[in-house]
C-alpha cells in the first residue's frame, strides 16, 4: 500500500469529526489534496452546541492551502473575498480540529514532507510519545461502498510529563481490490473530562486530475 500512495498524486477526501461531552462537536470538511503544489481546497461546515442549552456556534468557510500558506473566505469574517490567514487562527472555527493532517493524508508527497521536516504525529502534546500496538487484520468490511481489509491497532501514548497513558483505537480500510487507504477511523473516550468521539476519513478519486493556485487577496475566485 505504501508503495502505491507515493505513485498517487491526488485524491478527493470527507473528513468528518464529532464529540459529545460538555460541547457537542459536529466538523465535516469535504475537498481535494494533490501534489502539485502540496495544495488542499476544502469547503467546512462547523457547529459547537452546549447540551441542555439554546447556546451554539456555527461556522461555514472555504479554505485554500498552498504548502503551509493559508487562505479562507466566509459570509461572517471575509464578506465572501478570499483572505490570507493561518492554521492556527482557522482552527479556532472548526474548534481545534485540522484539515487533512499531515500525519494522516494518504498521499506520498506530504508523507515524505513530514519526514523531511523531521515532524510526526507527536501526540496531543509537547513530548508525547506513540506507539503502535496490536496491529491486526481483522477481516474484511464495506466501508464507504467499497470491498475493504479493516487494519487495526491501538496508538498508546505516553506523557512523560505525567506518566500517563492514553490509548486510542485506529482502524485503516484498505482496499481488497486495490491496495489503496479508502479511509480510516479515530476513536477517543476522555473518561476524565468525560468527553467521547471520532473523526473519520474517506478517500476517493485517486488520481484524478486537480490543480490549485493561491488566490489572489480580496478576490471571489476560484
Amino acid at each position: 500500500m505504501a508503495n502505491l500512495l507515493q505513485v498517487v498524486k491526488s485524491v478527493h477526501f470527507q473528513e468528518i469529526a464529532l464529540q459529545t461531552g460538555a460541547v457537542d462537536l459536529s466538523i465535516k470538511d469535504t475537498g481535494d489534496a494533490t501534489c502539485t503544489g502540496l495544495a488542499v481546497k476544502a469547503h467546512v461546515t462547523a457547529k459547537a452546541t452546549v447540551p441542555g442549552t439554546s447556546q451554539s456556534q456555527s461556522d461555514t468557510f472555504d479554505l485554500i492551502r498552498i504548502k503551509n500558506k493559508d487562505y479562507w473566505k466566509d459570509s461572517k469574517h471575509t464578506h465572501g473575498l478570499w483572505q490570507p490567514t493561518t492554521e492556527k487562527k482557522l482552527s479556532n472555527y472548526e474548534f481545534g480540529f485540522e484539515i487533512m493532517s499531515p500525519g494522516v493524508n494518504p498521499l506520498g508527497c506530504y508523507t515524505s514532507l513530514l519526514a523531511s521536516s523531521g515532524s510526526g504525529s507527536g501526540g496531543s502534546g509537547q513530548g508525547v510519545q506513540d506507539q503502535l500496538t496490536g496491529l491486526t487484520n481483522t477481516g474484511e468490511t464495506k466501508f464507504n461502498n467499497t470491498d475493504v481489509y479493516d487494519i487495526h491497532a491501538v496508538d498508546v501514548q505516553l506523557d512523560p510529563t505525567t506518566n500517563q497513558t492514553t490509548d486510542t483505537p485506529i482502524d485503516w480500510y484498505v482496499g481488497v481490490a486495490h491496495a489503496l487507504l479508502y479511509g480510516t477511523l479515530v476513536t477517543f473516550n476522555d473518561t476524565a473530562n468525560a468527553v467521547q468521539g471520532s473523526v473519520t476519513q474517506k478517500f476517493s478519486k485517486y488520481g484524478e486530475k486537480f490543480s490549485q493556485t493561491a488566490p489572489k487577496k480580496g478576490s471571489k475566485t476560484p
